[in-house]
């Protein structure tokens, strides 16, 4: 990893996570804003909810491109090590949480958080999704399963990379995720899914 190109591609990640799709064409197709209805949050649940299908679609789509145009060049054309990935992973999830363009008001960034795991260590990603879904089955309540998840992944990713920054990192996106696992932005709860 060339330092030159790091912390560029720090702030390049920041803001390609900061594009609030979802956002603007729900508010372009539809005149909805959605921080204003549902859970108020403008991530892809809430979007399903109150936009035409295609915009939910298209937002999934930009979250996933989202991830793949910034962690696969760096991995293969600028060299970037694991514990570089992971760093510009979290640039990716603040970019999508503290949103640029919405007065750094943003969405939950499951969907990013989710894609960048699944790309950078498919092991842990469906581990973790393995054990939420099983809480939930169980319980009916997705915010137990999610704060079963943050509390072991810090171990999970140092057993997994070794890397005490990788665990580091971690910490701070539970603790940021953390702060979000509330009752009001559930929405499974204001779909009607479990409790």
């Amino acid at each position: 990893m060339e330092s030159l190109s790091f912390w560029p591609l720090i702030l390049v990640a920041y803001i390609v996570g900061s594009l609030p799709v979802s956002y603007y064409l729900t508010w372009w197709s539809s005149g909805i804003k959605l921080d204003q209805v549902g859970t108020k949050n403008i991530g892809i649940a809430n979007t399903f909810r109150h936009a035409p299908r295609w915009v939910g679609y298209t937002a999934v789509f930009a979250d996933v491109a989202k991830v793949f145009s910034v962690l696969l060049p760096a991995q293969y054309w600028w060299g970037f090590d694991r514990q570089g990935l992971y760093i510009l992973l979290v640039a990716l999830i603040l970019g999508n949480v503290f949103s640029l363009f919405l007065r750094f008001q943003g969405s939950k960034a499951r969907t990013v958080t989710s894609w960048g795991l699944l790309l950078l260590s498919p092991v842990v990603f469906m581990s973790f999704l393995f054990l939420w879904g099983l809480i939930f089955l169980l319980t009916k309540n997705s915010r137990w399963g999610m704060a079963v998840v943050l509390a072991i992944s810090p171990v999970a990713m140092l057993v997994v990379e070794g890397s005490w920054l990788v665990v580091w990192l971690s910490v701070g996106v539970s603790l940021l995720f953390a702060t979000q696992n509330r009752e009001q932005r559930d929405d499974f709860k204001y779909a009607g899914v479990g409790h």
